[in-house]
């Protein structure tokens, strides 16, 4: 080592951390993407499968007062408060939004849509 290099190690770790921090980051940050997605699709699904069991039970000779039209949203946002559950577009389908918790990526919302088949 010359006398003149003492603190180029310094310099080329000051030049690299903030590219190691944004990559770290970023892999965290689409871990959680993931997860909020995953999250938002399993209770739209669960959803999804209530409100079509709550069409076959009001069609049914004896209905279960458990489910009536409208329980399985309810129940969805129960589950994730911080999305919004609606009617899709057949008979025991529901659509989702929720916007996504970021830090780094521009991300405004998650979008989904299950159905169900109707019992019947």
């Amino acid at each position: 080592m010359k006398l003149g290099d003492s603190g180029a190690i310094l310099v080329e770790f000051a030049i690299i951390l903030p590219v190691l921090l944004l990559l770290t980051l970023g892999m965290f940050e689409v871990g959680l993407v993931m997860v909020q997605s995953l999250q938002l699709n399993f209770v739209t699904q669960g959803a999804a499968f209530a409100e079509a069991t709550a069409i076959a039970e009001a069609t049914a000779k004896t209905p279960n007062p458990g489910f009536s039209p409208g329980s399985g949203i309810s129940w969805a946002t129960s589950q994730l408060p911080s999305a919004s559950f609606f009617p899709g577009s057949g008979a025991g389908c529901v659509a989702s939004n929720m916007p996504v918790k970021t830090m780094i990526l521009p991300l405004p919302q998650l979008s989904t849509q299950a159905c169900w088949p109707v019992p019947g």
